[in-house]
């Protein structure tokens, strides 16, 4: 099963769908079907085991139909969007063309400036 999470999390934002917070009876082994990437293209999720949904505004599928850099097989056609399946090995095909939100990536001085900066507002005690 491919998890999203800790595949690409570390290079991209990898976030939860909005109905994560609302299912009460969820375990920890259910969040990969939850694990969405988001881009400025559109967005993907797990389909299934070994297949990523991607799904993105009409306008940008026109745009990019002849151009697509992986193949997929086409899922759904809505009003507003398209839903594409793409199998396991074009994944990071798929992920790059959304062109996913990284994460911030930070060097040892900024993250040494950073902490001096913040350091005031770290939890103390009140008891010692």
């Amino acid at each position: 099963m491919i998890d999203l999470k800790e595949k690409y999390g570390k290079r991209y934002r990898v976030t939860l769908d909005e109905s994560w917070d609302v299912e009460r009876n969820r375990k920890a082994e259910d969040r990969p079907w939850y694990d969405e990437i988001l881009g400025s293209r559109g967005w993907c999720y797990l389909q299934n085991r070994i297949v990523l949904a991607v799904e993105m505004k009409n306008r940008v599928f026109n745009a990019y139909e002849h151009k697509m850099p992986f193949p997929y097989s086409h899922v759904r056609v809505g009003d507003e969007t398209q839903k594409l399946l793409v199998n396991e090995e074009h994944i990071d095909k798929a992920i790059s063309f959304i062109r996913p939100k990284r994460r911030r990536q930070l060097t040892d001085e900024q993250k040494s400036k950073l902490s001096e900066r913040l350091a005031k507002f770290r939890f103390r005690a009140a008891v010692e």
